[in-house]
C-alpha cells in the first residue's frame, strides 16, 4: 500500500485556473489604462502655437500669462 502525503497532490481544479485567468486579465486592463493615461498626460503636454499675442490663451492672472515667443504660447511674467 502507498501512501501519498496530501502536500504533493497537485489540485487542478477550475477553481485554480479561472484564478489565473481572471489574474491576467486584471493586468492586461491595469496595462492598457497606464498607457491610456499616459496619452492624456503626454497630449496635455504639447505646446499651443500661435502667430501673436491674441492666438494664446487669456489668464484671469494679472502678474502671469501666455505670451507669444517663438511662434508657441509660453507662461511668462507679464507685469515686471
Amino acid at each position: 500500500m502507498i501512501f501519498i502525503h496530501y502536500k504533493e497532490v497537485k489540485s487542478y481544479s477550475t477553481f485554480y485556473m479561472q484564478r489565473g485567468k481572471d489574474m491576467t486579465k486584471t493586468l492586461k486592463l491595469i496595462y492598457a489604462m497606464i498607457l491610456f493615461m499616459s496619452l492624456f498626460l503626454f497630449a496635455m503636454k504639447s505646446p499651443i502655437k500661435c502667430e501673436e499675442d491674441a492666438d494664446c490663451p487669456k489668464s484671469e492672472n494679472l502678474i502671469y500669462g501666455y505670451k507669444c515667443v517663438n511662434f508657441i504660447c509660453e507662461w511668462t511674467q507679464l507685469i515686471l
